[in-house]
């Protein structure tokens, strides 16, 4: 599967080839809380693109 955006670097199947994997350029967090916002708002823009 390929991905077009300009955050995605990498996609590839999990090693149980039962999800994809994408690797994404985003902004560093600093904290949890603020990894779990940043990945919400990135997988929600990718999943609706």
């Amino acid at each position: 599967m390929a991905i077009e955006h300009p955050c995605v670097r990498l996609v590839f199947t999990s090693i149980t080839g039962s999800r994809m994997r994408v690797c994404d350029l985003g902004p560093i967090a600093r904290d949890p809380g603020e990894y779990s916002r940043f990945y919400r708002g990135i997988s929600e823009k990718l999943c609706h693109e």
